[in-house]
């Protein structure tokens, strides 16, 4: 397998992306210094990375934003807001560490999301292997996960509270007096995975559901994915615990309402050319209407367009969306960024979903094995109360 070189992608959400995900710091500029207020039991140190300086203290500083660290489970007693951003950590598990972060946008909306770190010691060359410290990686990718959701909710323009069912439902009004409703959002946030020295995997999501009076089959729910990968090629110029070998050669992605088929049907997905030619300009969950003569129909949910230059679509969706886009020399080296969507309508007796959507990502060099990132969301969906 030949090395490839680097070159660029651009590609753009109108919807799913709420923010500008941090890619890599420009070099010669000055770092953000981050006031970490470590209240795990997990052992922090003053850490310089690349796109900002880590502080760990004790207490909040005022002339600096403060993340707010503490253990899985533990709860925040202090007054939440005097933090930017507050993280819940979950270090148990020796393969996986996990973060859970919240905090408000400039819009006053609470947002939320998830990442997880792994570090791969094998995935080095043997003789840099030897002067790798994992703990020390582990403690540095877990503060750029943090600064990463930090970024997340500063340059989220979300406007509207996410609607956000917990578990199923009980029924607080009969299904035939709910009425046409327009899509209304569900979750928007982002489920991330950063895996050293490979890549980070970023899983931008969109739940969405409608409802319209138009007779046995009423409830519309719309999945949008974004997926923007980092792959170590690209990341290794300001991150020395990135290897510039490691490129992105395949990304799948999968969203389904179910894991039953008979809860719904799958009425539209986008893409769904074959290859790398067809439209570059795809619209999600629009126009469905009640009625033969229709008083009210569904707005657009969901709006993506694709540079196909240097990418081709398997569209493999059946009865749930299911896409595979394979990535051609050069763009495996560079920030890559791809969309998907699907709309689903169930039966009117059914008021709850389950709701999925996850990542797969295909790292590769020129003398390893492939290696795969993942992430993913689980999402309740439910009509009653709408």
């Amino acid at each position: 397998m030949k090395h490839k070189p680097l070159v660029s992608i651009v590609l753009s959400s109108l919807f799913i992306l709420s923010s500008v995900v941090v890619t890599s710091a420009a070099p010669n500029t000055q770092k953000e210094e981050i006031n970490f207020i470590n209240q795990s039991n997990y052992n922090f140190i003053t850490n310089e990375r690349s796109s900002f300086k880590a502080t760990i203290s004790d207490v909040t500083q005022k002339d600096k934003p403060s993340v707010l660290i503490v253990d899985k489970g533990k709860g925040v007693t202090s007054d939440k807001e005097n933090y930017d951003l507050i993280v819940e950590l979950d270090t148990s598990d020796q393969e996986k560490s996990k973060i859970s972060w919240f905090g408000k946008n400039n819009n006053n909306i609470i947002l939320s999301g998830e990442s997880t770190v792994r570090v791969d010691i094998q995935g080095y060359d043997e003789e840099k292997r030897a002067t790798i410290n994992p703990d020390k990686v582990r403690q540095e990718t877990l503060l750029e996960a943090m600064y990463d959701g930090l970024q997340y909710v500063r340059n989220s323009k979300q406007t509207t509270e996410n609607d956000v069912p917990q578990g199923k439902q009980t029924l607080v009004q009969p299904l035939s007096d709910v009425g046409d409703q327009d899509w209304k959002l569900i979750a928007q946030a982002q489920s991330s995975e950063h895996y050293v020295p490979y890549g980070i995997t970023r899983l931008n999501y969109t739940f969405k559901k409608a409802h319209i009076s138009n007779g046995s089959t009423d409830h519309f729910s719309t999945i949008g994915s974004q997926v923007q990968v980092n792959p170590g090629a690209q990341l290794c110029g300001s991150n020395p615990n990135y290897e510039c070998k490691y490129q992105a050669e395949k990304i799948s992605i999968r969203n389904r309402p179910s894991t039953s088929t008979t809860d719904y049907s799958m009425i539209d997905h986008k893409p769904v050319n074959q290859g790398s030619s067809g439209s570059s300009s795809y619209q999600i969950g629009g126009g469905y209407q009640s009625g033969s003569s229709p008083s009210f129909q569904l707005s657009l949910a969901y709006q993506f367009t694709v540079n196909w230059t240097s990418l081709t679509l398997t569209d493999n969706s059946n009865s749930y969306g299911d896409w595979t886009y394979n990535i051609a020399n050069p763009l495996q080296s560079q920030v890559i960024t791809v969309d998907a969507g699907a709309t689903y309508i169930s039966p009117d007796t059914k008021d709850w979903l389950y709701g999925h959507t996850s990542t797969t990502v295909t790292f590769d060099s020129w003398n390893t094995s492939p290696v795969i990132g993942y992430a993913e969301k689980n999402q309740d969906i439910s009509w009653n109360p709408f």
